[in-house]
C-alpha cells in the first residue's frame, strides 16, 4: 500500500546506500520467514509475553517497576518517534525512494515516513530497563532487538540509520522512564515516611 505522497525533508545518509545494499539480499527462506515474523504482531506478543514472564519469575513481587518502566518506555518512544520524528523528519523509505529493480522488498509497507525504525526503537525500549535492572540479561536481549532492527533493512523497507536512530531513542527513553519510575517509587516512600501517623 503506497499511501500519500511524500515530500522528503531529510535525506538518507553517504553510507545508507553501500550498508542497506550489504544487507538487503537474498538470505534464504529461513532469513525471509525470520523477517516476516518480525514484522507482525506475532513477534512482540511471543517475545514480549516471554519478557513479561522472565520478569515475573525473576522478581515476583519486585517485578512491577521493571515492567511499568518498559511499558512507559514503549508508550513514549511511540508517541516521540512516530507523532514528531516520522513526520517531521518525513525521509521516504529505501522501497520507495530507490530505483524500482535495485532493492528486495520482503514485506508490504505503508508509505510512512522512515525515520526512525519504530520496531527497532520500540524493542529498544522494552529491553533496556530489564538490562538496567539485571546487566546479564543484555547477552540475549540486546542481540534479539538488533536482529529485529536489522531485519527491517534486510526487509527493504528502512535504511540503515533509520535502525540506528531508533535504537538509540529507544535506549534513551527506556532509561528515562526507569529513571522517571525509581523517582516516583522514591517520591512515594518519601511521602509516606513523612505523612503524619495516625494516634
Amino acid at each position: 500500500m503506497r499511501g500519500l505522497e511524500m515530500t522528503p525533508r531529510f535525506e538518507a545518509f553517504a553510507w545508507d546506500g553501500p550498508v542497506f545494499h550489504a544487507l538487503n539480499r537474498d538470505l534464504g527462506p529461513a532469513v525471509d520467514a525470520l523477517v516476516r515474523f518480525c514484522a507482525g504482531p506475532a513477534s512482540a506478543i511471543s517475545c514480549g509475553g516471554l519478557l513479561l514472564a522472565y520478569c515475573i519469575w525473576r522478581w515476583r513481587g519486585r517485578a512491577t517497576p521493571i515492567i511499568l518502566a518498559a511499558v512507559l518506555a514503549i508508550v513514549c518512544t511511540d508517541l516521540v518517534g512516530a507523532r514528531l520524528l516520522k513526520p517531521g523528519m518525513a525521509r521516504m523509505r529505501p522501497c520507495y525512494s530507490l530505483p524500482a529493480g535495485s532493492f528486495r522488498q520482503v514485506i508490504p509497507i505503508a508509505r510512512s515516513g522512515s525515520l526512525p525504525s519504530q520496531h527497532a526503537a520500540n524493542w529498544f525500549a522494552a529491553v533496556t530497563p530489564v538490562v538496567i535492572a539485571a546487566p546479564p540479561t543484555a547477552v540475549v536481549l540486546v542481540p534479539l532487538a538488533v536482529v529485529v532492527g536489522l531485519s527491517r533493512v534486510v526487509a527493504g523497507v528502512h535504511w540503515p540509520s533509520d535502525v540506528l536512530v531508533g535504537s538509540l531513542l529507544g535506549v534513551v527513553m527506556g532509561v528515562l522512564a526507569t529513571l522517571a519510575v525509581r523517582g516516583l517509587r522514591r517520591w512515594r516512600r518519601r511521602s509516606a515516611e513523612l505523612a503524619p501517623r495516625p494516634g
